[in-house]
């Protein structure tokens, strides 16, 4: 993890200095993939591998709108995802459905646009994720 970490640091500092002086996005997107696959590379269950990737898209989120990014798009979910098997598929939407109630908590800087056909999702699921997009920000910055 050493070498790893170094390699982080110089990357960082080599974007860090082709950015200086550079304009903001005012918006940017994400599309989370590869967390399935990341997990199963480094020996964790799927589930670990997806709440992972929803702590990473939380701190991009909270990088963003600490460097000004006015909006960021989060893509979590596919249709194609929407076939996997219940015991993968019922953990994803829980852990969706935990990050997008993390997001439009009292007292976090940005209001949550959720985008997408929300029929097709499990009641629940669909309740939460209207629910965490009713919640009202007072000059908060757009997170979909």
């Amino acid at each position: 993890m050493a070498i790893r970490d170094l390699l982080y640091k110089v990357y960082e500092r080599r974007l860090a200095t082709s950015l200086s002086g550079k304009t903001m996005p005012r918006h940017i997107g994400l599309i989370i993939d590869g967390n399935r696959r990341w997990a199963r590379d480094v020996g964790l269950t799927t589930p670990s591998g997806h709440r992972a990737g929803a702590a990473k898209v939380e701190q991009v989120i909270g990088w963003s709108h600490d460097a000004g990014v006015e909006a960021v798009t989060v893509w979590l979910l596919s249709t194609e995802n929407l076939s996997r098997p219940a015991e993968e598929l019922r953990p994803l939407l829980q852990i969706i459905e935990g990050l997008a109630t993390d997001l439009s908590e009292d007292g976090q800087p940005w209001r949550l646009t959720v985008l997408g056909a929300l029929d097709l999702l499990p009641d629940q699921t669909a309740a939460i994720l209207k629910e965490a997009a009713r919640a009202v920000r007072t000059s908060a910055p757009a997170c979909g």
